[in-house]
């Protein structure tokens, strides 16, 4: 039973298994006594390196501090005015706190230029920096004539990617940008969106990918699996309450690969550029929200997030489970994978995956050979 809300923590939520064989991570696909069959009611997600945390990819930071986001825009078209309150250090080395005003660029390093498109917080730089990758999207997709969905509403930003406010205010991302901001994600632009797949074997395949290489070949990696079923069924659909997260399905019937991988996505919510710039994995997220929404006037244990009715935990349920696969099965597993379909043809349907798979499969043989 989940105990009351000053005893709850992260790990009441969520639990971990260390997986040495895939008949062991397949009985969590399998209804039997000991574990529940996550299929039905878990989307997955795989990440390659088993410390990388469940952080979205324009959130995502470099050693030296900057945002990675940040390879796809020019400095020379990003500078804006800052006028903020913040803490800064005087040339005597004393420290002080008032109104700053000055010119700053993607980097958030403070320049020379006073340009006159004002922020109020480093929040709103984050804002600008998303929406600026994302109406260069737009923008280089359109002229080429690839199918984008965007409506006019957005169209008429293409040429004032700064000027755009977008009634922010309420809160990013849009629901007009979902569209734009999936397409993006799954092509590797980075955005506010985690991808997810509600087949656990498409994202099990995105976790050992890379077994492949020789770079980190027998590094261990992980297996998300987030119980989204939870969240959708107690989903107030018609609200004025804006969500603390959104789980998205965008159209399959424009894009063969995300219709092959059976992908959706989740968006963690702002409003009005509440900690934009926090670089939080999901799970803590939505964790710190479970948590700190609990409801208590009742002696069972209510929770109740923005844009969700009041729901119970079960007991035997948990919000994620996080499987962290040893390296050492990884080549067993995507052998098995291919076995059951999963090549790189049939999570990439085109002339180039089916190429891939070829070249691909002699490298996996080669790798079992090796491990005889």
């Amino acid at each position: 039973m989940l105990k009351r809300k000053e005893n709850l923590k992260y790990e009441d939520f969520v639990v971990e298994y260390k997986i040495n064989s895939y008949d062991k991570l397949l009985s969590f696909f399998q209804e039997n006594d000991e574990n529940p069959d996550l299929r039905e009611n878990y989307i997955f997600r795989g990440v390659s390196d088993y410390s990388y945390e469940l952080i979205p990819s324009a959130l995502r930071k470099y050693e030296d501090g900057n945002y990675k986001i940040n390879d796809y825009i020019n400095n020379n078209d990003f500078n804006l005015l800052l006028n903020t309150k913040m803490e800064y250090q005087n040339e005597d080395g004393t420290k002080g706190k008032g109104l700053v005003s000055c010119g700053i660029d993607k980097n958030n390093v403070i320049s020379n230029e006073i340009p006159d498109r004002t922020v109020f917080s480093l929040d709103e730089v984050q804002f600008k920096r998303e929406i600026s990758v994302l109406l260069h999207f737009l923008d280089y997709s359109d002229k080429v004539g690839l199918k984008i969905f965007a409506d006019s509403s957005i169209r008429k930003w293409i040429h004032s990617y700064l000027a755009y406010e977008n009634k922010f205010y309420e809160t990013w991302p849009k629901e007009e940008f979902y569209e734009i901001i999936s397409l993006a994600q799954h092509h590797g632009l980075p955005t506010r969106a985690l991808d997810w797949s509600y087949d656990y074997k498409v994202s099990l395949y995105f976790a050992i990918e890379k077994v492949l290489k020789e770079e980190k070949k027998y590094e261990d990696c992980v297996l998300w699996a987030f119980n989204y079923k939870l969240f959708e069924n107690n989903h107030i659909m018609e609200s004025d309450i804006y969500e603390d997260f959104v789980i998205y399905r965008p159209k399959y019937n424009s894009n063969s690969n995300l219709k092959s991988q059976k992908g959706l996505f989740t968006f963690i919510v702002s409003k009005k550029y509440d900690n934009m710039d926090k670089e939080e994995s999901f799970d803590k997220f939505i964790i710190n929200k479970l948590i700190n929404s609990v409801d208590e006037s009742n002696k069972e244990l209510y929770f109740k997030l923005d844009g969700f009715k009041k729901f119970k935990i079960p007991d035997n349920v948990k919000i994620f489970y996080k499987f962290i696969i040893s390296g050492n099965i990884k080549a067993e597993i995507l052998y098995n994978l291919y076995l059951d379909g999963y090549g790189t043809e049939e999570i990439y349907p085109n002339y180039d995956g089916v190429v891939d798979s070829i070249k691909n499969r002699v490298k996996l043989e080669n790798i079992l050979n090796q491990n005889k």
